[in-house]
Order: C-alpha cells, then structure tokens, then sequence
C-alpha cells in the first residue's frame, strides 16, 4: 500500500441543501491527517498569558479569526472538483468562496463530507475478512 494513494484517495459526492445540489470530488483523508492538522494549527495565533486584559481580547479575537478561515481553508483543501459557479462560470474550491457562502450551508457540507467518509469506511470494514 502507498501512503501517498491513501493520503490523496478521491472519491464523488453529491450533497442537495435547499433545493441546490453540489457535485465533485473530494480528497477522503487528505485534511484528516495529524501532520495537515498541525500544520493548519500553526497559522493560528496563541492568545498570551501574559498581557493586559485588551491585549488578550484583541489576541482572543484574531484566533476566532483564524480558527474560522481555517475550517474554510480545511473545506477548500479538501474538495478536489465541483460544479459550484457564479454568474461568470465556474468557481475553485477556496477560502474565499467558502467565507461567502451561508455558514449552515457550509456546516452541513463539512457534516456530510464527514459522514461520507464514515459510512464508506464502516462499508469497507464489514467487507474486510475478518482478521
């Protein structure tokens, strides 16, 4: 088995919210590694123990910040393709995108991508010889 193929494994959705239906492909476990995840958390700012009260409000702040572009930017990493548009044609999957669409949209989408990869995954193993 090659690490790389199971790190970039690509496998459809189709996730329907609101009357819209959003197609593509998306990468299984490329954002569900511990090295992404550290990697990601490292962008985001520690707030100082040290410090005034406005010094670790403002620091509190830019993490909140932070830690909401970053499940923008974990959503952006791991679509591979979609049909998602606008009225000058087709988007990318990016941060920037994902910021403007309506946050319920975008939690139901990561929710069902989680659950996607859940449910293939309790598939494979009940195929699997037991061992």
């Amino acid at each position: 088995m090659r690490i790389s193929e199971l790190v970039n494994k690509v496998e459809p959705f189709r996730f329907e919210y609101d009357g819209f239906v959003l197609e593509g492909e998306f990468y299984k476990y490329k954002t569900t590694t511990p090295s992404y995840a550290k990697a990601a958390l490292e962008l985001v700012p520690k707030v100082p123990e040290d410090g005034t009260k406005e010094e670790q409000t403002a620091a509190q702040k830019l993490r909140s910040e932070a830690m909401e572009k970053l499940g923008a930017k974990t959503l952006a990493d791991t679509i591979k393709s979609w049909n998602a548009e606008d009225g000058n044609g087709p988007l990318p999957p990016s941060i920037e995108v994902f910021e403007s669409l309506p946050i319920p949209f975008t939690e139901k989408f990561l929710a069902f991508l989680g659950e996607l990869r859940d449910g293939q995954e309790k598939k494979e193993a009940a195929a699997s010889p037991s061992g």
